[in-house]
């Protein structure tokens, strides 16, 4: 299962990165896995300890996405 994950994620970063460029497809990608991490430890989800959201976690995904918008657009 796990290599059906990676060789997901190669070819999708290979489909990916041409339209967006390497920056913006790097950030996408570092911003979904602290996304999912957040959740894995908010709700617990694979036997991660339960964690609560918190202000710093949520003000740097907010500052990443921004940066997203701003590199895509400018």
């Amino acid at each position: 299962m796990d290599r059906l994950i990676g060789a997901e994620f190669v070819f999708g970063n290979i489909i990916i990165m041409p339209q967006l460029g390497i920056e913006l497809a790097i950030m996408v990608v570092l911003t979904g896995q602290l996304a999912g991490s957040l959740l894995l430890e908010q709700f617990g989800w694979l036997n991660f300890p339960r964690r609560p959201l918190q202000r710093n976690s949520i003000i740097g995904l907010s500052v990443i996405g921004i940066g997203i918008y701003l590199i895509k657009f400018f």
